[in-house]
């Protein structure tokens, strides 16, 4: 016995707004998850408070709350930091601008010793790195 459907002979057929809603959501999850992913790669300093102009084109050197020197994300010497610039200098390359990020529970002496090899090296110009308000 051959049951009739008022049906017809519809073809199935692929909605593509839900698919592409599933996709979104589908996209949205995996950016989420590899932004939460990557993490920070820079030094955790807590900036003294001030308001200034940001530096162009500097060498940024950060003093960590242990008092150790950072450029360019490896641990150097205040020594090592002068050595850097002054090479740049006798090569006929002006020295960059430099930039001093310390931690305020830093010491004060180490930012005054590196100031001073700094100066010992030629540098003319050091900016200090504030948390604006």
């Amino acid at each position: 016995m051959k049951v009739e459907l008022e049906t017809g002979e519809r073809r199935a057929r692929v909605e593509i707004i839900p698919l592409l809603d599933v996709l979104l959501i589908v996209l949205i999850f995996f950016v989420y998850l590899a932004a939460s992913m990557t993490a920070q790669q820079a030094i955790g300093v807590q900036l003294p408070a001030g308001k200034g102009q940001p530096a162009d084109r500097a060498v940024t050197v950060t003093i960590d709350r242990d008092n150790n020197l950072t450029v360019g994300g490896e641990k150097v010497t205040g020594d090592a930091v002068a050595r850097i610039l002054a090479a740049a200098k006798s090569a006929g390359i002006d020295p960059p601008r430099v930039v001093l990020r310390s931690d305020r529970r830093s010491s004060l002496g180490t930012s005054i010793e590196l100031l001073a090899k700094l100066r010992e090296a030629g540098v003319t110009e050091v900016s200090i790195e504030m948390e604006g308000r």
